[in-house]
């Protein structure tokens, strides 16, 4: 557990994938054993992943004391609760013969070389910078991040189109890649469809003309809908057709940003408010079904005939464009 573990490019080295492979994690310590010392000495225990409480009991059924406890990182934190902090290095290594009355009491002190569990520092305490995992898939990047790390700071994933799952590709980490690693690692991730449309370098399809109901046939957004104008006198209701769009039809999309779509109300009929301040809805239809909602509204015929939306004399609970009084 004490080898050197070296961050590279987009992963760790292999002494990191070593100790993944053996299930990680801080204990059970290894104790002295003196078998392999002559006389008087014992062999001092490999305490490298462990804790300070671990290490104390094991230095004590070794017959051995607790030395310096010196904060790794360089900050000069001091150790208040030795089961809060991890052990990175050691003096002596693990596996020297120390003579337990040579020295008096100082020859019998390990020493070490210690990090905190929340600290974001790789497993032999080194500072950690951020692999690349642009393009790989979710579940192995939060494992690696796990394994490669001993803080308790935790990992955010962002789906840029919806919810994330483990078969999401990557497309961005917060740090970059290469950067330090001094708190939360956060990935931002789309559907595996999503990420491999956008490695054929897609460009902005040409939707003019088209009806817009927020399902397209592209993985492409998130979008946003804006209507060209907005009428002056009252709304309007029918299908709402592209004009154009922002990136224009022909330009570079980009992974994850937003697509604005311009859309205009093909209009089936109109209110207006005249001034007297009643509603008059423009071409409706003598003797039609008209909305329930619209009851009581007032509309004209394509030759300017009035109408009134009711059930009177309609023959039905649904109301008809019948002549206005």
């Amino acid at each position: 557990m004490g080898a050197k573990n070296v961050l590279v490019g987009v992963g760790v080295v292999a002494a990191v994938v070593a100790i993944a492979a053996c299930g990680y994690k801080p204990g059970p310590v290894s104790h002295a054993d003196a078998e392999g010392c002559a006389g008087n000495s014992v062999q001092v225990p490999d305490m490298v992943g462990s804790s300070l409480t671990e290490a104390n009991t094991a230095l004590q059924a070794a017959k051995l004391t607790m030395g310096n406890e010196t904060d790794a990182t360089g900050q000069g934190r001091h150790v208040l609760d030795r089961n809060n902090w991890r052990i990175v290095a050691q003096t002596p290594d693990a596996g020297a013969c120390v003579d337990l009355y040579a020295n008096g009491y100082a020859g019998r002190q390990v020493s070490f070389r210690v990090v905190k569990y929340t600290d974001p520092v790789a497993l032999d305490g080194t500072t950690l910078t951020m692999p690349n995992y642009i393009g790989k898939d979710l579940k192995s990047a939060k494992a690696d991040v796990t394994l490669m790390v001993s803080y308790k700071n935790g990992i955010e994933t962002t789906d840029l189109y919806g919810h994330p799952s483990d078969r999401d590709r990557v497309v961005s980490t917060s740090p970059a890649a290469g950067e330090p690693v001094t708190g939360t690692v956060k990935f931002h991730v789309v559907d595996p469809e999503v990420w491999d449309f956008f490695q054929g370098n897609p460009t902005m399809p040409d939707l003019t003309g088209e009806k817009w109901n927020y399902g397209i046939s592209f993985p492409a957004g998130p979008f946003e809908e804006a209507t060209e104008h907005t009428p002056p006198d009252g709304y309007y209701w029918g299908d709402h057709v592209v004009t154009r769009t922002a990136p224009a039809a022909g330009q570079p999309l980009v992974i994850g940003q937003k697509i604005i779509v311009y859309t205009d109300v093909k209009a089936e009929g109109r209110i207006t408010t005249g001034s007297s301040g009643s509603g008059a809805l423009q071409g409706v239809t003598p003797g039609a079904f008209c909305k329930k909602k619209d009851k009581g509204e007032y509309g004209y015929s394509a030759t300017g005939k009035r109408y009134v939306c009711t059930t009177s004399g309609a023959g039905s609970d649904q109301p008809k464009w019948m002549p206005a009084p």
